[in-house]
C-alpha cells in the first residue's frame, strides 16, 4: 500500500506531492481527521460512543484502567 496525501479542492481530490501512477489507477481515500477537525456534534457522538464500550466493558468484568495492565490480564505477569 502506498500513501499519498491529498487535499479536497473543488470537489475533486488532489494530490500534494508527485505521484507515480498510471493515468486511471483506481485508489481508496482514507480520510484521517483528529478532534480538533470534529463538528461539536461528532465530539458527541464519539464521546457517547466511547461511554458505551467502557459501560459493556464494565458489565462484563473487564477492568477500567484503558488497557494499561494488558500482560497482566492476558498472561498474569506484573508490568511493574
Amino acid at each position: 500500500m502506498t500513501k499519498i496525501g491529498v487535499i479536497f479542492d473543488k470537489g475533486v481530490f488532489r494530490p500534494t506531492e508527485p505521484v507515480a501512477l498510471p493515468e486511471g489507477t483506481k485508489a481508496v481515500v482514507e480520510v484521517d481527521r483528529d478532534a480538533a477537525e470534529m463538528s461539536a456534534e461528532e465530539l458527541k457522538t464519539l464521546t457517547e460512543w466511547i461511554d458505551r464500550v467502557q459501560a459493556s466493558a464494565r458489565l462484563k468484568g473487564i477492568p477500567d484502567d484503558g488497557g494499561t495492565s494488558h500482560d497482566k490480564y492476558l498472561y498474569g505477569e506484573d508490568p511493574s
